[in-house]
């Protein structure tokens, strides 16, 4: 969970478009039985795979662009205005001090034209002010990769795969994750990199990961096993 201003607004589309042979071939090997997909199961699968990556793409940048956007709009303590508010006032000042300055002197050292953004620059910042203003108050705003894992799920389910989940990977005896979490892990760590779940290298961290890929596919509700 995360404070964000959302806005269809922000939205833009990233679309994947590719992905290597080799590398769907390894992130592909974790779905069970495989190599039983025709070309065309295989081919199709693929390509929803990766909609379903280009959606989660799309989604965080939405939600990080919220968050930029609450930050921009949250007060730094009480009756103290957002930093977008000091931003819109200061160049307001500004721009009605340069319009009341007669012959100033120039020294040559810089464009005294550049003053004369001023008054642009103020408009901007106020419009976007307003704008913000309209859109309310950062509220809390659920990360996308729920859904996302509930996506790619679906995606198996489509071609006859059940996407079983454990969630006993803190224990030692039942550690090993489902074949469905390893290909969540190896699609997280050889197409999202950066742009996925963060997946360090410790043990612990990548049971928390197999452990938030079980709870997803339960729509957040908590459980031993799914087999």
């Amino acid at each position: 969970m995360t404070k964000a201003i959302p806005s269809d607004r922000l939205n833009r589309r990233i679309q994947l478009s590719s992905i290597s042979d080799t590398r769907w071939a390894s992130i592909k090997k974790h779905i069970p039985k495989s190599e039983a997909l025709t070309a065309e199961a295989d081919a199709g699968l693929r390509r929803e795979i990766m909609e379903c990556c280009s959606w989660w793409l799309t989604e965080r940048a939405r939600l990080e662009e919220g968050q930029r956007s609450a930050a921009a709009m949250r007060s730094p303590g009480k009756r103290q205005p957002a930093p977008l508010e000091r931003l819109a006032k200061g160049l307001r000042m500004a721009a009605d001090a340069w319009k009341n300055i007669p012959d100033f002197h120039d020294d040559r050292l810089s464009e005294l034209r550049r003053f004369d953004d001023l008054e642009a620059m103020a408009q901007d910042a106020e419009r976007r002010l307003t704008n913000f203003l309209k859109l309310g108050k950062p509220r809390t705003i659920e990360s996308p990769w729920n859904e996302f894992v509930r996506k790619v799920a679906d995606c198996w389910r489509r071609e006859g795969i059940k996407p079983a989940v454990t969630g006993r990977v803190y224990d030692k005896v039942s550690a090993e994750p489902s074949s469905f979490q390893r290909f969540m892990a190896a699609l997280n760590d050889n197409l999202l990199g950066d742009q996925g779940k963060g997946r360090e290298r410790s043990e612990r961290t990548r049971a928390a990961f197999d452990a938030g890929i079980a709870k997803a596919l339960r729509g957040g509700k908590t459980g031993k096993a799914q087999k």
